[in-house]
């Protein structure tokens, strides 16, 4: 129904209900010398109440590798690899008009490596990076350079700060969710491992490795994951926790999380036959699910890449 449609990597819901998404037809990279690239972040609404949507705006489409996008400050934060943009709407048509170049210098060696993005309970973006690469940053406080140890880069888009977190014993990480305590949980690209990132802060200093992989039984690699926590689902699945995979399977896992001494520790939910009970499954090794998360309405919404 929309062309504009293609290779969807992130979604995310405003304040009005639509629907934004991060669209990658040129992944893994534009080639110089071909048109420009026109990666795109579209909004699609519902405008007649069918529960359908029925109109696609492009918002803006001259991106490469938009991986992250957030709404902040009455407009929107985007990766355009490799630089972050803010964009926004001021004359109300539902297109970018301003375009304002926050930082430059995030790296584009291997685009894959470059993860999504979350705002955490401190109102910081959290934007995650594989090791495969080599950022290098200019801030007002000063240079910052990646020296390829990836990881989770905390930022202040008002002042601008930045800081990175390495994270040991991961190596492309894509996702990252917070629950209602404020805890993350933060998915790698590579491995099938979502790790509890409390511990991981301990990295930072020697003789600490903080490493706390919470789920067994795990599908790889991790295209975004979500807390399943809703009124629309039922009972018997609150505070689950799902995560996309694109590779041993194609769909969506389901884990009940329990404590476990001080951390977290998830079981991968069964059937009554002992087989695996998943959200989503398919046969079909196009399907490549994206970035599930609870909508507006309390439904899980999840891309499909392919």
């Amino acid at each position: 129904m929309f062309p504009e449609l293609i290779k969807p990597v992130q979604l995310n819901f405003d304040n009005k209900g639509r629907l934004w998404v991060a669209c990658m037809p040129n992944y893994p990279q534009w080639k110089p010398g071909d048109p420009p690239a026109n990666d795109r972040l579209l909004i699609l609404e519902d405008t007649n109440g069918d529960g359908k949507a029925d109109k696609c705006t492009v918002f803006y489409d001259k991106l490469h590798c938009p991986t992250g996008f957030e709404f902040w400050n009455g407009g929107v934060l985007v990766m355009d690899q490799p630089r972050i943009l803010w964009l926004k709407d001021t004359d109300g048509d539902g297109k970018a008009d301003l375009v304002v170049h926050l930082f430059d210098g995030w790296a584009s060696d291997d685009t894959h490596h470059r993860g999504g993005w979350e705002w955490g309970p401190g109102g910081y973006l959290h934007l995650l990076e594989g090791i495969a690469m080599s950022t290098t940053l200019e801030t007002p406080w000063g240079p910052h350079r990646s020296q390829g140890a990836g990881g989770a880069y905390v930022i202040d888009p008002r002042s601008q700060r930045v800081r990175q977190f390495s994270l040991p014993g991961m190596y492309n990480m894509w996702c990252y969710v917070f629950d209602e305590w404020g805890q993350g949980i933060v998915g790698d690209g590579t491995t099938a491992n979502q790790t509890w990132d409390t511990p991981l802060s301990g990295a930072q200093f020697p003789g600490r490795k903080g490493i706390n992989f919470i789920l067994p039984n795990g599908e790889r690699p991790n295209l975004g994951n979500e807390w399943l926590v809703s009124r629309a689902l039922p009972d018997d699945m609150q505070r689950q926790f799902t995560y996309a995979c694109v590779i041993n399977l194609n769909g969506l896992t389901r884990y009940s999380i329990k404590d476990d001494g001080a951390g977290f520790m998830g079981t991968r939910v069964k059937r009554a036959d002992g087989k695996w009970d998943d959200l989503v499954k398919s046969p079909d090794k196009h399907f490549r699910p994206a970035d599930p998360q609870i909508g507006p309405d309390g439904a899980l919404w999840f891309g499909d890449w392919a």
